[in-house]
């Protein structure tokens, strides 16, 4: 066995314990009334070790470089919400946008702010159902990959509507989600939608976009939709 096989075998080995320990957590967490306290735990005891935390893979997602690929900035704000460890917002400043990157865990700021020194991305710690005031409608472009899909359900329309009073009139708001085929089994953290509620969709003019069924198992049979993105005037685009 090569050597890139058993690195592999290793991260796929520590990510799997990862998820395990991401579910121990938000469980936990919620049954003391805290639904949001487990991420920071989670980068905590991760330990610096990228793989024990389920969504980071120290790359950008390839579907938000793509669209980059076709739509680069030329100095404009652009915020990355629930940064992580900050690979999407590298994306974003190396295609061209000015970058604030937030999370709501001050564990994985301090992290993606080491490992992102010199690359001009502002990193602070923050909260999406409370953000900055100066932060409401002053983003050309605004990101988010995966935050929704671990949230829970509950806080689901709340965090929509804070997502799209981020965005400037006019602006575009990228987001990006896990999906499942309908045979296969949802494994989250993040928890992944249905393929045929995914679909990839370009909105030309503000509608109605479906969230898609984010939360466990479990699932209502109407899911929440994410309709309020369309409230700041911009545009949404799936990918």
């Amino acid at each position: 066995m090569s050597n890139d096989d058993d690195d592999a075998e290793r991260t796929a080995r520590l990510k799997e314990e990862g998820r395990r320990s991401a579910r121990a957590l938000q469980s936990r967490f919620e049954s003391e009334g805290n639904a949001e306290g487990w991420f920071d735990a989670l980068y905590r005891e991760a330990g610096r070790e990228r793989a024990r935390v389920p969504w980071a893979d120290a790359a950008p997602r390839f579907k938000l470089e793509e669209w980059l690929s076709r739509h680069p900035g030329v100095g404009q704000p652009a915020l990355d919400v629930g940064c992580g460890l900050g690979d999407n917002a590298r994306c974003l400043a190396e295609a061209g946008y000015q970058v604030t990157g937030f999370d709501l865990s001050e564990a994985a700021v301090g992290w993606a702010q080491e490992r992102h020194q010199g690359a001009g991305i502002a990193f602070r710690q923050g909260d999406l159902l409370d953000p900055p005031a100066e932060w409401i409608g002053a983003f050309p472009l605004v990101h988010e990959t995966y935050n929704l899909q671990a949230m829970p359900r509950e806080m689901h329309a709340a965090a929509m509507l804070q997502l799209a009073r981020l965005v400037a009139p006019g602006g575009m708001l990228i987001v990006i989600t896990r999906i499942r085929e309908a045979d296969e089994v949802a494994v989250g953290p993040p928890w992944p939608a249905p393929a045929h509620r995914s679909r990839p969709a370009l909105c030309r003019r503000p509608r109605r976009v479906p969230c898609g069924d984010f939360r466990r198992p479990a699932i209502e049979p109407d899911p929440p939709s994410a309709g309020r993105l369309s409230q700041a005037g911009g545009l949404v685009e799936r990918i």
